[in-house]
């Protein structure tokens, strides 16, 4: 099942790389002077080495990609957590549209009021108030119970690739799984 994840041209919606977007845009908006007062402006040009948002978004440009970029979300949450309003906006908006495309997933897979356990990933998470934002969307579905992930993604991936194949194993020292499917690791989950 799918929804979202067309990359950073065509949509990204609720990922770093979006939320330094939305914050360049308000940076610029500020420094054009139809925008409101944000701390994003002076974050990005300090985090960027240029004099003036337009001159950050030079160095945005320029074939840094779109994960170099995301690297950046971290002054987002920080100006959110100091009470930025505009910083606050971008990371509720990423919280909203991660938990729009959660609700489309579940509505793919699950029968609506159906008791679902749902998981987040990814290093956008990392921001305690996109996190909790995200937790009370997603819990307003009846059903819904959102808890951290069991297993870093590549294990749960290969974790669900072995039970949708039915495939079988019993779980032994070193092992790790998830009813009766285990994986040997090599290193403590």
């Amino acid at each position: 099942m799918r929804a979202g994840g067309w990359g950073y041209v065509f949509g990204d919606e609720g990922s770093a790389f979006d939320m330094v977007r939305q914050a360049a845009r308000a940076a610029l908006r500020m420094e054009e002077g139809w925008g409101p007062v944000t701390a994003l402006r002076a974050a990005l040009i300090e985090a960027t080495a240029r004099s003036t948002p337009t001159r950050c978004c030079t160095v945005l440009y320029a074939g840094m990609g779109a994960l170099p970029r995301s690297r950046l979300a971290p002054l987002v949450d920080r100006a959110a957590g100091e009470a930025d309003a505009v910083a606050m906006h971008v990371v509720n908006q990423a919280a909203q549209e991660l938990a729009q495309l959660a609700a489309a997933v579940r509505g793919q897979l699950w029968k609506p009021g159906e008791a679902v356990e749902m998981a987040y990933s990814g290093g956008v998470f990392e921001s305690r108030m996109l996190l909790e934002r995200f937790r009370i969307l997603v819990e307003m579905e009846a059903g819904n119970k959102l808890a951290a992930p069991q297993y870093p993604p590549h294990l749960g991936a290969l974790l669900e690739a072995y039970r949708a194949a039915g495939m079988a194993w019993s779980c032994g020292e070193g092992e790790v799984g998830s009813g009766d499917v285990c994986v040997r690791t090599s290193s403590p989950i």
